[in-house]
């Protein structure tokens, strides 16, 4: 057997070991399910929103969110489905790589060895987020740079794929747009910028889109973490701390960014330099902004340009041995290694400890053990039950009611399209991520909770507004025009001018005063509250007691209402009691109250105590 026909059979083996691995490390994390949810509501006619009311840009991937919605289509089912789209990209990726991009089977080698150790690069080829469709864009995009002889049809290409990775995820355009220069600069003809402008026309067209349809060019999740308030110095600090935290539990992707980097731009041909340049400006990017929650998740992109310019190395036999041994003995050294992976990878995660570690986590870490494809069977067992279809079968009615979370993917998802959901980051909601962010010292990157002004919480729950500072309800209302008013309309056409160009920020100026129920006097904390519960009672009740089931472990308060009306709160606690779970107990209703009678309460679930899952067991009524 001759040296390439083994050197063929060792490839494709590591190919098919590529595959494996990337199966037992397969997840799908909650952020994705924001996704899905937009997915079915577009699917099932509601339009491309999260709650169906309301159009507001919850996705910052558009292109995966149609790719999505295409399998979505045909499935009814967002996990099985997403898990198969991303595993078929990033094998697909992967072997562009090793057959198309690196100089030779030995090279290919190293480099598929080197993205199966990687733990940014393999916690990402999956996760129900847009990764996956940029590494295989970004594999297109350097086959044409590489490989396609220069003229103005492969501007017109490299412009066009850029274009599309821009449509995936709009910062990374970073990463394409060196090469795009060079490539520009190489032909130096006055129509090179006519040609990219033509490339842009999927990503133009979007954005004039998203500005007719959303009111706004940028996604709500961009307003949401970018515009904070936050010193820049310490945002830089959060930045190299997410690169720190890279280098301790990945060692390997970081090391080989750099190792690729400095090689490149010095030992090769000029055409790596704008790669390298792409590399750089993206992790400068990532540094500015203050990182991520999800460890190496922003790191994932720029490995996969490295490993494909280490591809492209001219190496000795010896040099490609040394540094096959060192990425093996480097990938295999730490605990987290993804090859190392299995259905216990994240088993002792304390989710509680985020904060120490500066807010960056192990995502998959976490949910591994329900929404890790080797535990999604026989942990979560996954939520057979399709709202949407059970309403176009007439099987269900759309049932409105209200949600209140810090966490939304999933449990917003199968809740269904009735529901208005509203988490208090702002990822879903409009006027909550323009209300100024009021720094604190323990503030997590990506998780910047708005507080919410007085009325607000009415105003959610009866669908009127009901804000009391005169200023943000004028504000709410000229949102809610964009939002919410009839699409084509010269009003709502002249309040989306005023928003894009700051005319109603001033109406943000004063400081307002936040619903008095999320302080907690003797400590002075804002609580996050993190699920509600509505019960109707069907008619007036003037009880003096209520028997309450609830959860321990949390802190709840209960609203009293008549006819959709405020009265009052009271705040009521559970039990701490890990063992048990549940504690009934005997509430006593504030006199003023059943005097004046009441039909309804909603009770407001306070996580207070330590993670784990609230819900109510029952209320009964006692005269």
């Amino acid at each position: 057997m001759n040296k390439s026909r083994i050197l063929n059979l060792l490839l494709f083996f590591l190919l098919g070991a590529f595959v494996v691995v990337l199966l037992r490390n397969a997840w799908v994390g909650d952020d994705a399910y924001i996704t899905f949810k937009t997915i079915a509501n577009f699917v099932y006619g509601y339009g491309l929103r999260y709650n169906v009311v309301e159009r507001v840009q919850t996705y910052t991937h558009p292109l995966w969110l149609f790719l999505l919605s295409a399998s979505y289509y045909f499935t009814r089912e967002p996990y099985y489905t997403t898990l198969f789209v991303s595993m078929t990209l990033s094998t697909i990726a992967v072997g562009l790589v090793a057959f198309k991009l690196a100089k030779d089977k030995g090279l290919a080698i190293l480099a598929v060895m080197l993205l199966m150790f990687s733990k940014a690069f393999m916690d990402y080829s999956t996760s129900g987020l847009e990764n996956p469709l940029t590494h295989f864009i970004l594999a297109i995009y350097l086959l044409i740079f590489f490989k396609v002889q220069l003229s103005e049809k492969k501007l017109l290409q490299l412009s066009f794929i850029a274009a599309l990775g821009t449509l995936n995820r709009m910062d990374t355009l970073l990463l394409y747009l060196p090469v795009l220069i060079y490539t520009m600069w190489q032909i130096r003809k006055p129509k090179v910028f006519y040609l990219v402008l033509l490339g842009f026309i999927p990503f133009i067209f979007w954005e004039c889109f998203s500005l007719f349809y959303y009111g706004f060019p940028f996604p709500n999740t961009a307003y949401a973490k970018l515009n904070v308030g936050i010193p820049r110095l310490e945002l830089i600090r959060q930045g190299l701390f997410y690169l720190w935290d890279s280098l301790k539990k990945d060692p390997l992707t970081l090391a080989m960014i750099v190792i690729a980097g400095i090689v490149s731009f010095f030992k090769e041909n000029r055409s790596f330099r704008p790669v390298v340049a792409g590399i750089i400006l993206y992790v400068v990017y990532v540094i500015y902004i203050g990182g991520d929650f999800m460890s190496g998740r922003f790191l994932a992109a720029p490995f996969f340009l490295a490993v494909i310019l280490i591809a492209r190395l001219r190496l000795s036999l010896l040099g490609m041995i040394l540094f096959l041994l060192f990425s093996i003995i480097l990938g295999l050294s730490f605990p987290l290694s993804p090859v190392l992976s299995g259905a216990n990878y994240g088993s002792h995660s304390d989710y509680l400890s985020i904060m120490e570690n500066k807010g960056v986590v192990d995502e998959r870490g976490w949910y591994n053990h329900v929404l890790g494809y080797l535990n999604a069977q026989k942990s979560w067992k996954l939520a057979a039950t399709n709202k949407w279809k059970e309403i176009a079968a007439g099987k269900e009615k759309l049932t409105p009611g209200l949600f209140l979370a810090t966490s939304i993917g999933y449990s917003g998802y199968y809740l269904g399209p009735g529901p208005w959901v509203e988490d208090f980051i702002g990822l879903v909601s409009p006027f909550l991520v323009r209300l100024p962010y009021l720094p604190i010292t323990n503030w997590r990157i990506g998780h910047f909770e708005r507080h919410f002004p007085a009325g607000y919480y009415e105003t959610l729950l009866l669908q009127k507004n009901k804000i009391k500072n005169k200023n943000l309800a004028l504000y709410y209302d000229k949102l809610a025009l964009v939002t919410r008013g009839k699409l084509i309309s010269l009003a709502r056409m002249k309040e989306i001018l005023r928003f894009n160009l700051g005319q109603n920020n001033y109406l943000l100026e004063q400081p307002y005063l936040a619903n008095a129920w999320w302080q907690d006097g003797n400590k002075g904390q804002l609580f996050s509250v993190i699920s509600l519960m509505p019960i109707d009672f069907g008619c007036l009740s003037h009880a003096k007691t209520m028997q309450v089931t609830l959860a321990d472990n949390y802190s709840y308060v209960i609203f009293y209402l008549r006819d959709n009306n405020f009265i009052a709160t009271q705040n009521v606690k559970s039990g701490v009691d890990y063992q048990r779970g549940t504690t009934s107990s005997l509430v006593e209703v504030p006199p003023f109250v059943w005097q004046k009678g009441y039909d309804s309460i909603t009770i407001v679930v306070i996580k207070s105590y330590r993670d784990s899952v609230s819900f109510l067991g029952r209320v009964k009524l006692i005269d």
